[in-house]
């Protein structure tokens, strides 16, 4: 079976558009990453932990899961 002149022709045509498209974007590259420009503080830390956490983990964190479940939670040895 024979490719006509002119199929040949588009289909080295969308090969071509195809390979610039993807060399266009390895060029580009990934968006990057901004970073705060404060560092957060140990204390914003602290008070997210106390509104979010500690009604399960506790004020040190090593208290588990405190909430009620029909299925029995181990303690963790994650420290």
């Amino acid at each position: 079976m024979y490719i006509t002149d002119k199929l040949q022709s588009l289909l080295l045509s969308v090969f071509c558009l195809v390979i610039l498209i993807d060399a266009i974007s390895a060029q580009i590259g990934p968006a990057p990453v901004e970073y705060p420009s404060e560092k957060p503080s140990i204390s914003t830390g602290r008070e997210v932990y106390i509104s979010n956490c500690t009604v399960c983990h506790g004020e040190n964190g090593k208290e588990g899961y405190k909430r009620r479940s029909r299925f029995h939670i181990s303690g963790t040895d994650e420290t």
